[in-house]
């Protein structure tokens, strides 16, 4: 929806809270529930990396994504 709008920033914010792992505190509320929703594996979807990698060498730097991938575990 965001590059519909020509949101790019957004778009692109998105996709790096899409591909960031939850965070501890996340994942403990999760397992204190045992009912665990979709978005916590998303970060793991190949389909989501591909379409993320491919927006930032559309809009980004090259800088921007070997810094965050070196940050994230694929």
């Amino acid at each position: 929806m965001e590059l519909r709008h020509k949101n790019f920033k957004g778009a692109l914010e998105l996709m790096r809270r899409a591909t960031a792992e939850a965070s501890v505190e996340v994942k403990r509320r999760v397992a204190a529930d045992g009912n665990e929703p979709v978005q916590m594996e998303l970060h793991k979807s190949l389909r989501v990396w591909v379409f993320y990698v491919d927006l930032e060498e559309s809009l980004g730097t090259l800088d921007q994504l070997v810094q965050y991938t070196s940050e994230s575990s694929i």
